[in-house]
């Protein structure tokens, strides 16, 4: 038997997400390895008390009890694991593995039993879930009840917010509550964080970066506690999983982070390191006494300590969460620090390369391992060819570039990546052909911008170029090619006496002059007469020739016409099949005949066809008696186009609910299709009409098709889009009653019905299933749907004052009535007005009076007219309100 057992994507659920890792069995310890935070579960092998073997949703778990009274689950096993698992335990561990089954009655009720971290729920003596006390934030009690809340996880999509649990009353003691001593019994060991009592020291006004602000730290037992002006943060120290010390390039800062185990959150304070900037920390001597803080921390730290502030904040929480320090390594860069200034996304900040991992600071600070990191690539600046971008790839898929690296740090970073046995992507040819330098990717032109992989295939050019080069010189020469004669050749070529062209004669002259051809006379060429096509003799030896596509799908396919038209004839099953091979695909077609084999070296493997409905393994196997073909590694059964299901056509009886409001702030007016007065009884009787129920909120789909003129069942075949426009026009001088909404109906993918890929509307699903024993299928559903759309706008307007004198101004001054108005205003209402009529008009004297001049007569008979002698006026026309003698 093997020492060690180890086992790869074993998952752990912490807090409600599934991280997967690797565990590992040994004699001395059980070690399990977060791949995503790195965390290492360390058990060792004298400690564990039990096993159990569970049947869990990601297949089968183990569970392992420790004499500490830790408990681990790990799940993510294969049923086969058991056996291999089992004789290990027995034969290392002392130990057995005991095989526990789930209760699934799903009954909601039980006995809860407190089993260390764990709550276990038990139905009939056998777990129905269980709760790890750890991941409870919180416990709250009523009357009969007991209300458990926990952590939240950002990393999980759907978290569990809380459980309630009933607690009946006992007659038993009178003397206990049980939803008190239930409550107590989950505090007693749940991760609660409550700022009870006084802190162990406290840290004034610390410079934060990260989140950034000044903060007082306050120094519990259990968490840490940021108190700011604005935000207060808690800290667990379960939660911390590293604590790093970085310089800062200038030598007169420290950068403080830690990292947290949550989303790989990280904190980063700065303090200085002048030696004048000195600090005393006092523990508070009501809390903890001289001989306890030393008893406690095992002499780490003392009651009264004094020294640089970034030094007594590392001391306190190295010891309080009990991780070690990192610091920086041997790694210097060109400027001596321990550290490469650089930007990431649109902040600058330092990258610290360490012995195992990248970590940068500060905004926001990011910590890469080198176990998650898959490769790393030296880009050229995008601006300048003075600095460089590090980009970095995890084995998730993430990329972080740091950009804007000085030239200079290149040789540096290269050597320490090179050192560390990173994968470098753009590590290629050239290299390995020998460089004449790593600084040859930064030449002085920046025209060109630097591509590895360009660079690369230029290489191999070069060399398929000289090869190239070499074949072409063992060859004929270009002296050979005499463009004048190809001609005459062509000439030759119809001509019955022709001679052997000189072309393929031997030349012997030495020095390859060539005597010109004599011209040739013109000759006239008879029309052959068209040859008979002779009849091919048919050799019985030869073997047979392959079938068509055709006649592979028809002979797959004659069984499922015979079983889908009972009673059909052998000449209708053709015609049958000459119109189903007419709407398959031209893909589809060309399938058939692609992935007909004889043997294995015709297939190919690993490939995967849309055409395929699956992935080739490369193996040739019998298609029938007659054909082989390509074997496929996919689902069954395979997507069928062909089939046409039958829709449901009492979809066209059912109703649609649209309840919808209008709003238009400016008039504060508000007005929706759901009138106060409608009751439940008029919902319930009511369908949608344009005349005489306008405010019914029920639409029956067939109507909505019938108002979009369109066919229903037509539409439920290929299913389609039908929009329903709701337009608010209202006049809100008018009553309210006045605003009603004005419905339109249209189909909406009217343009797909053209199309002849996928025509309506259409989707696919599939859900997935696994067996017991590993085989998993699936069922994939193709649904026709009508879908409908509803759009609501609204427009409206009001009566308003101003805008009204504005368009009368903007009337008069166009046609120009303002002049009249001016003068009626400056005739009759101003105090000067006399002169300004004197200086406007002429007056008319009764001296002048001829009888032939006579112009009107009044009631006195008297005469009144214009002087003969009169001069034109400048009267623009105005009129004065009066009367003139």
């Amino acid at each position: 038997m093997n020492d060690t057992l180890e086992f790869n994507e074993i998952y752990q659920e912490v807090k409600g997400s599934w991280n997967d890792g690797r565990l590992r069995f040994s004699k001395q310890t059980v070690v399990y390895k977060n791949s995503k935070t790195g965390k290492v579960d360390s058990i060792p092998v004298p400690e564990l008390t039990q096993a159990q073997w569970r049947r869990v949703c990601l297949g089968h778990g183990i569970k392992l009890c420790t004499s500490t009274g830790n408990i681990y689950k790990y799940d993510g096993f294969k049923d086969t694991d058991l056996e291999k698992i089992s004789e290990y335990f027995k034969a290392n561990y002392k130990v057995e593995l005991i095989e526990k089954d789930m209760c699934v009655k799903g009954w909601n009720w039980g006995t809860a039993k407190f089993n260390g971290p764990l709550l276990s729920f038990e139905v009939n003596d056998s777990p129905a879930f269980e709760i790890p006390l750890a991941s409870v934030s919180q416990c709250a009690t009523g009357k009969n009840e007991v209300t458990v809340e926990f952590h939240q996880n950002d990393d999980t999509e759907v978290s569990l917010m809380e459980v309630r649990f009933y607690v009946p009353p006992t007659t038993g003691d009178e003397g206990s509550d049980p939803v008190e001593a239930f409550a107590q019994n989950i505090l007693s060991k749940a991760d609660v964080i409550q700022a009870t009592g006084d802190a162990v020291c406290i840290f004034r006004e610390l410079q934060c970066l990260t989140p950034r602000g000044r903060y007082d730290i306050r120094i519990y037992p259990t968490f840490l506690h940021l108190h700011g002006k604005t935000f207060d943060y808690k800290i667990p120290y379960t939660t911390v999983l590293r604590l790093f010390l970085l310089p800062h390039k200038d030598q007169r800062q420290m950068f403080f982070v830690d990292v947290m185990d949550v989303r790989n959150k990280l904190f980063a304070f700065a303090a200085k390191t002048k030696s004048r900037y000195q600090r005393e920390i006092n523990f508070v001597g009501a809390v903890m006494l001289r001989d306890e803080v030393e008893r406690r921390f095992e002499g780490k730290l003392h009651k009264n300590m004094s020294g640089s502030l970034y030094e007594m904040v590392s001391r306190v929480m190295k010891a309080l969460v009990n991780r070690k320090i990192t610091v920086p390594g041997n790694f210097q860069g060109h400027s001596g620090a321990q550290c490469i200034t650089c930007s990431y996304k649109a902040s600058s900040g330092l990258l610290y390369p360490l012995e195992r991992g990248f970590i940068y600071v500060h905004k926001p600070p990011v910590h890469l391992r080198f176990e998650e990191i898959a490769c790393v690539n030296f880009a050229r600046g995008t601006t300048t060819t003075r600095s460089f971008d590090f980009e970095i790839e995890t084995k998730q898929g993430n990329q972080y570039t740091f950009s804007s690296i000085e030239r200079e740090e290149y040789g540096k970073l290269f050597d320490f990546v090179n050192a560390k046995k990173l994968s470098i992507k753009n590590r290629g040819f050239k290299e390995k052909k020998g460089m004449k330098g790593n600084d040859d990717m930064y030449s002085d032109s920046d025209d060109d911008q630097h591509d590895a992989y360009l660079e690369r295939m230029k290489e191999e050019g070069k060399i398929r170029e000289e090869a190239n080069d070499s074949d072409d010189s063992e060859g004929e020469s270009d002296e050979s090619f005499n463009p004048g004669e190809e001609d005459d050749e062509i000439a030759e070529e119809y001509d019955s006496k022709a001679s052997a062209s000189e072309s393929s004669a031997e030349d012997g002259d030495s020095d390859g002059d060539r005597k010109k051809k004599p011209a040739k006379k013109a000759k006239f060429v008879k029309e052959r007469k068209p040859r008979k096509k002779e009849k091919k003799v048919k050799d019985s030896s030869a073997p047979k020739r392959p079938m068509s596509a055709y006649m592979i799908w028809l002979n797959a396919s004659r069984d499922r016409i015979k079983s889908e038209n009972p009673g059909i004839s052998i000449t209708e099953i053709s015609k049958k099949a000459g119109e189903m091979w007419k709407q398959l695909s031209k893909d589809k077609k060309e399938s058939e005949l692609k992935f007909k084999c004889d043997s294995d070296s015709t297939c190919k493997k690993l490939m995967l066809k849309p055409s395929s409905n699956g992935l080739l393994t490369g193996r040739c196997v019998n298609f029938n008696a007659t054909q082989k073909t390509c074997e496929i590694k996919g689902w069954c059964p395979a997507e069928i186009d062909e089939i046409q299901p039958n829709p449901m056509m009492e979809v066209e009886n059912f109703t649609i609910f649209i309840k919808n409001s209008i709003r238009f702030p400016r008039f504060n007016f508000t007005k929706g299709n759901f009138l106060p007065n409608i009751n439940s009884t008029y919902i319930k009787k009511c369908n949608f009409d344009f005349e005489s129920n306008m405010y019914c909120p029920i639409f029956k789909v067939g109507d909505v098709i019938g108002f979009a003129q369109q066919d229903f069942t037509t539409l439920a075949k290929k299913g389609g889009v039908i929009g329903i426009k709701i337009a608010w026009v209202c006049d809100l001088d008018k009553a309210d009653d006045e605003c009603k909404p004005a419905y339109s109906f249209t189909r909406l993918d009217a343009m797909s019905e053209k199309t002849t890929v996928s025509p309506g509307y259409n989707f696919r699903y599939a859900k997935y299933f696994k067996m017991e024993n590993g085989t998993e299928y699936r069922t994939l559903l193709k649904a026709y749907a009508i879908r409908f759309d509803v759009l609501v706008n609204g427009d409206a307007g009001k009566f308003d004052m101003i805008p009204t004198l504005i368009n009368m101004v903007a009337a008069f001054t166009s046609v120009g009535v303002g002049t009249v108005l001016c003068d009626i205003i400056l005739l009759n209402f101003l105090k000067g007005a006399d002169q300004y009529k004197a200086k406007k008009f002429e007056e008319v004297s009764d001296s002048h009076i001829q009888s032939n001049n006579s112009f009107y007569r009044t009631r006195d008979q008297s005469q009144h007219s214009i002087k003969t002698d009169e001069k034109f006026s400048n009267d623009s026309g105005a009129f004065s309100i009066g009367q003139y003698s």
